[in-house]
């Protein structure tokens, strides 16, 4: 110890230099070995850059470590290895971030096998109904519903009522009008069924209260080696915000991944495809439909369509879209067509899109005479251009962002294990990916549909020439 003539302990720089680098170096053991951990543990990057970058930077860490410690050096090198240790630190600090913040999104995008649907209790305006009110009133609900007692417990805590059981929402909305039932439960998909069908219904009734109910899915992915041939459904419903929400889905894609040909092929089912929805019989629906009832509904009936499994499903809606294009910084998408929305304007040959024009681009569909033909096609270019952009190694640049904007709004059932392993791969095998894309086609109908009942909508009757087709191209590119 330093003591000056009058006995008072002096700090000298030696002093301090030797305990300044001792904290920094230990400061860098610790992080460089946190760092370490939890860059294995993700399971992300592939043993050909882990092995040599940890043994490499390791040695590096370790001198320094030993240099921080030892009892002398000059103030030069003091110095420098103070200033490379805490770079060091820093670049540890960085790696601990990152590699937390994929961990973290990874998780939470995966579904959680809950997703929830939101119901509400309509009563027709002209007949002031009070749900306090004292004399028990009658509401209808849907037999068939999954949900039904979860629904009746819900109800029995707002108000005392007499229960009705309906077939479908059309036998719903008629008993209303004709004062069968002073009250409807109503899921919000089938507001918008019933919005879209029955305007002046809609019009007339109003909403006295809404509650959530939890559902369970049962779409656990089944054990797939991705490395060879897999099949991802996605699916977009059309809703803003948290994607756990059901509703309609709008989309229908399947995207046929060859890990060994980089290749993936499109396929594009039409929203009004008329098909036998998995697990009932006799009247068939449209395949928007299917998304009321679940993912699991979608993906079976799709698979009864194709006579495929399909090993994982991907769900976004309006708000992934967006988020996704704007945090790519845009996207360059190729328009067959020139055609106009409400807001934007898009011309033949290439346009450079932010994330509300790809959202328009998207849904447009009254704008051309091919309507949901069309409508699809563009849907696909939209994914092409998008996944065109994010084979752009400047993208990385902008990687905590695009991961930050989607987490709330992009589900899958793809585990952890196969999400880190396709990522692992990609980084091994930096090749580009090629995209090609088709879609079934069908004849314009109305017919009566499942969901609806007694009343005939629009639908596409299946052109099975061209659904054979794509189940060749399907089994082609696996």
């Amino acid at each position: 110890m330093n003591f000056n003539k009058f006995g008072v302990f002096k700090l000298d720089k030696e002093f301090i230099f030797k305990w300044l680098r001792r904290l920094v170096g230990a400061a860098l053991g610790v992080a460089y070995l946190a760092a370490v951990i939890l860059v294995v543990r993700s399971n992300i990057l592939p043993m050909r850059y882990l092995i040599p970058v940890v043994g490499i930077t390791g040695l590096l860490v370790a001198v320094l470590v030993f240099v921080n410690f030892k009892q002398k050096i000059s103030l030069k090198k003091n110095i420098f290895v103070t200033s490379l240790s805490l770079v060091m630190v820093a670049l540890s600090v960085v790696i601990l971030f990152f590699s937390g913040l994929t961990t973290n999104f990874i998780k939470k995008i995966q579904s959680s096998g809950s997703t929830y649907i939101e119901y509400c209790i309509v009563a027709k305006k002209d007949q002031h109904i009070k749900l306090a009110s004292t004399q028990k009133q009658s509401i209808g609900v849907i037999k068939s519903d999954s949900n039904l007692d979860a629904i009746t417990q819900s109800v029995d805590k707002l108000t005392s009522v007499n229960y009705i059981n309906y077939d479908n929402i059309t036998s719903q909305t008629v008993a209303l009008d004709t004062n069968e039932s002073n009250m409807l439960v109503l899921s919000s998909s089938s507001m918008d069924l019933i919005k879209e069908n029955y305007s002046n219904f809609y019009q007339n009734i109003e909403v006295l209260v809404t509650f959530r109910i939890k559902t369970e899915t049962l779409s656990a992915a089944k054990k797939t080696d991705i490395t060879k041939p897999f099949i991802v459904y996605i699916s977009g419903i059309d809703t803003y915000g948290p994607v756990t929400s059901v509703s309609r889905s709008d989309v229908n894609i399947l995207a046929v991944v060859n890990p060994q040909t980089r290749k993936i092929l499109l396929v594009n089912t039409p929203r009004d495809y008329y098909v036998q929805l998995h697990g009932t019989s006799g009247v068939k629906d449209k395949l928007t439909h299917a998304g009321v009832y679940g993912i699991d509904m979608s993906v079976n009936t799709l698979e009864d369509l194709y006579d495929i499994q399909i090993d994982y499903y991907l769900r976004v809606n309006f708000s992934s879209l967006t988020n996704i294009v704007n945090e790519l910084n845009g996207i360059t998408v190729y328009s067959n067509y020139t055609f106009s929305t409400d807001k934007y304007s898009f011309t033949k040959g290439y346009n450079q899109l932010n994330g509300e024009q790809a959202l328009a681009f998207s849904r447009a569909r009254y704008s051309f005479s091919a309507g949901d033909r069309t409508r699809g096609e563009n849907q696909q270019l939209v994914i092409e251009a998008i996944i065109a952009k994010m084979n752009n190694p400047a993208t990385l640049l902008n990687y905590q962002k695009i991961l930050a904007s989607t987490e709330a709004a992009v589900q899958t059932n793809m585990n952890y294990d196969d999400m880190t392993s396709l990522i692992r791969n990609q980084l091994t095998d930096m090749t580009k990916w090629t995209v090609e894309s088709t879609a079934v086609d069908g004849i314009d109908s109305r017919n009566y549909t499942y969901s609806m009942g007694n009343v005939k909508l629009y639908v596409m009757e299946p052109n099975q020439i061209s659904v054979d087709t794509a189940k060749i191209r399907i089994q082609q590119n696996r």
